[in-house]
């Protein structure tokens, strides 16, 4: 029976641990409820402070804010763990300096995050602070990064991503240097607000899978202004847009400007964006301007519209507003250029460009003219489009000496009938074709695949040699499809090695790009048939045969794990001798049975006995085996000396037994 006292105890012991229990069960269930080692932080930093890998990872439970005249460093491999809707508000300086190997890693507190989880990391400071971010991890935040500062920012070789809203979002002007990120997955790649957006440098990122890949918007109720931007050597791929600078701007009052100026686009690849690949608009019912903006030496390629340039008034310092040259503008859906404008406006008011040097090719419309006067397109290729360039809406370019896909020139029904090349639409005066370019400006380089060998073993090794591409420059960048769902993504090697995994017939081909950018149009290829490989071994009966001797010989075939039947052997040797058969097919255990016959040597001899196996469906096989040939004379002077040594035993054994019968009398 239990004690009185005994239950007394066991009621205490419930009520004390119920309250522990219910509160556990109750806990939020974030990554601080389970480690034992977080720093749980909040609050103002007011004095130079560093957060270091030793008390990682600190969990923000509150907003955090770095005064003026205070820096925070923080270690590289340190985490950050925001515990809900806060931020790092730096009115100070921010030091965070990761490593490849060790990140710095600014991410949701919750085990099960979703983007939005905290708002952001944002620069505010005076000029004189600055935010320096390295080797950075930023996840599922709102904004990931947001700077409002003129202050020096720079952010550098980090991962941007699943951010609610952007992986980073600028708010007015700035000093911001963006160089070789990751931002994917965000809603926006890049962001900004404001009244003048200016100061950004993108270099080197790679800006993928969200739904505006770099989208700069500047908004005011009269006058709003983008300068200062510059968008070199990234790629923007994968996005709904991809280059998206667009005003709002005016309530359609005639003092109403926007403006967007001083913009460098150069040396990007843009391409599989759904929407725009690069899109500058500054119009609608206001006034509003492009100038001063370059868009050089890209790669637009498969997005819908390859280019659009949108602006209703010409600004009068400057001959033309938008250059576009060396460009390869291809396999646009829609529109490869499309420039518009003076469609509300009277005529005199649309965009001037200035487009030269580039090829335009595979687009729905090449060019597209909307409305724009005084524009020029000289020398460029433009072919294989289904409209090579129109003109409408009182548009007018100048558009000599361009090479239009053949010798005879663009088709125009009434001025150039018999021309094979793009059509041209217009009168001969708003779209002047004539003189044209009977051969290409830009000679698009040769693709040429060659293999090592095109029968090939489950896992055997071919390499692929595309070194004898060619291009009137220099091959730059080769691209191997394997035919088997793998490739080699572009390299700069010419020289490539792939196993494939399974039997069947695999059609490799091969895409090359030249110094331009431009890409082969032709297909290079080659057709590789995988198959099961016979593996053949040879057993001997002994190491070495003598003239006239036979030696059994069993050679067994296999597909490298089972027996092989009816495969066709041939056995020879590397010397002389006779097979008994020479040829034959394996039994149902892989195995064919012969003799060999040695043959007549002077001296020792060693040869190779080979066997050759062959069978459809799969690739021959070989086996080698070494045997030794003994001379005829050295196999008579055993049987002698065996001879004499027998007679030599003999006449001991007789002396020996004359001997003890002597002994005996």
């Amino acid at each position: 029976m239990v004690s009185t006292r005994k239950l007394w105890k066991a009621l205490i012991i419930i009520i004390l641990i119920t309250p522990l229990a219910t509160r556990f069960l109750n806990a939020p269930h974030n990554l601080q409820s389970y480690g034992l080692n977080t720093v749980s932080i909040w609050g103002r930093i007011s004095e130079n402070t560093t957060w270091t890998l030793v008390n990682s990872p600190y969990v923000i439970t509150d907003d955090i804010i770095v005064e003026s005249g205070a820096k925070l460093t923080i270690e590289s491999g340190v985490s950050v763990r925001f515990d809900g809707d806060f931020s790092i508000i730096v009115n100070g300086t921010l030091r965070a300096l990761g490593t490849e190997s060790n990140p710095v890693v600014f991410i949701s507190n919750r085990l099960q995050p979703n983007a939005g989880d905290w708002n952001t990391i944002k620069f505010i400071g005076t000029q004189n602070e600055s935010f320096i971010m390295t080797h950075a991890i930023v996840e599922h935040a709102k904004n990931g990064i947001t700077i409002q500062s003129a202050g020096n920012a720079t952010i550098e070789n980090s991962r941007i991503s699943n951010n609610m809203i952007s992986g980073v979002h600028v708010i007015g002007k700035c000093q911001l240097t963006l160089r070789a990120n990751i931002l994917e997955f965000n809603v926006n790649g890049i962001s900004s607000d404001g009244e003048e957006v200016s100061g950004i440098d993108a270099i080197f990122n790679s800006i993928k899978h969200n739904e505006n890949g770099i989208d700069l918007q500047a908004r005011a109720s009269q006058d709003a202004i983008i300068s200062n931007i510059t968008i070199l050597c990234n790629e923007v791929s994968s996005n709904k847009n991809g280059v998206y600078l667009y005003i709002w701007a005016g309530s359609g009052q005639a003092y109403d400007t926007s403006l967007i100026r001083n913009v460098l686009i150069s040396e990007n690849i843009v391409s599989f964006n759904n929407g725009y690949g690069i899109l500058l608009y500054s119009g609608g019912p206001w006034y509003g301007s492009i100038y001063s903006v370059f868009i050089s030496e890209n790669r637009i390629l498969s997005n819908k519209i390859g280019v659009c340039l949108y602006a209703n008034t010409h600004y009068e310092h400057t001959q033309f507003d938008v250059t576009a040259n060396g460009n390869t503008i291809s396999e646009n859906s829609d529109k490869g250029l499309y420039i518009s404008g003076g469609v509300s406006r009277p005529i005199e008011q649309g965009i001037r460009t200035n487009i030269t040097t580039n090829s335009i090719s595979y687009n729905g419309y090449g060019v597209l003219y909307e409305g724009d006067t005084e524009n020029i397109a000289h020398s460029n290729d433009i072919y294989a489009n289904a409209f090579g360039m129109n003109v409408t809406d009182h548009a007018k370019t100048e558009a000599e000496n361009n090479y239009w896909g053949d010798s005879n020139g663009p088709y125009h029904p009434f001025l150039n009938p018999v021309g094979r090349g793009n059509s041209v639409n217009g009168d001969g005066l708003d779209l002047g074709f004539i003189p044209f370019l009977s051969s290409a400006i830009v000679v698009r380089p040769i693709a040429k695949l060659e293999a090592d060998k095109t029968s090939v073993a489950i896992d055997e090794i071919v390499t692929f040699d595309a070194a004898k591409s060619s291009d009137d420059g220099h091959v730059n960048g080769y691209l191997f499809d394997f035919g088997d769902h793998a490739n080699s993504g572009w390299t700069a090697n010419s020289v490539v090695t792939h196993a494939y995994a399974s039997t069947g017939s695999y059609v490799a081909s091969l895409s090359v790009v030249d110094d331009l950018g431009l890409k082969s149009n032709n297909t290079a290829a080659l057709t590789l048939v995988v198959q099961r490989a016979l593996t053949v071994s040879i057993d001997l009966s002994a190491e070495a045969v003598g003239y006239g001797e036979n030696l059994l010989i069993n050679v067994h075939v296999t597909d490298e794990s089972n027996p092989v039947s009816e495969a066709e052997v041939a056995l020879y040797s590397s010397d002389s001798g006779v097979f008994r058969p020479t040829t034959g097919r394996s039994n149902a255990t892989g195995d064919f049975a012969a003799v060999f016959v040695g043959f007549t040597v002077t001296e020792r001899a060693v040869v190779d006995i080979v066997a050759n196996a062959t069978k459809e469906g799969y690739l021959s096989g070989q086996g080698r085996r070494q045997v030794t040939i003994l001379p005829q004379e050295s196999t008579s002077w055993s049987g002698f000396l065996l001879i004499v040594a027998a007679v030599v035993a003999l006449a001991v054994l007789i002396i020996i037994c004359l001997g003890k019968r002597r002994k005996a009398k």
